[in-house]
């Protein structure tokens, strides 16, 4: 009754802005658009470590899926108690950007 799987929607930017941290125990992630999403949106972010490192915006926390699900909560609540400071870096949140894809599409096209 704590979950719920909300399927396809287009109102993510809504969503995210009512969270208080993002989570995302993946097993595997290529690059996690989620995670930048989210890191834009100002979330702080937990995550595996099976997580690439492109998606880090400076507010991304990682965590090994070896640990326990209590060690998980207790770093969740330390985000959330400010005892783990995350904070996104806008200068890697900038290359994710609309005005930089564009100017890497012109390199590659002209």
């Amino acid at each position: 009754d704590k979950i719920h799987f909300l399927g396809t929607r287009k109102d993510i930017a809504k969503i995210l802005s009512v969270m208080d941290l993002f989570f995302l125990p993946s097993l595997f992630e290529g690059l996690a658009i989620v995670l930048i999403e989210a890191q834009a949106a100002q979330l702080p972010c937990v995550t595996s470590t099976t997580t690439t490192s492109e998606s880090d915006c400076g507010s991304l926390l990682y965590v090994s899926l070896d640990e326990s699900a209590q060690y998980w909560a207790k770093k969740m609540c330390d985000v959330l108690d400010k005892k783990i400071f995350l904070q996104v870096n806008k200068e890697k949140m900038q290359k994710y950007s609309m005005e930089h894809m564009v100017k890497e599409m012109e390199k590659l096209f002209i």
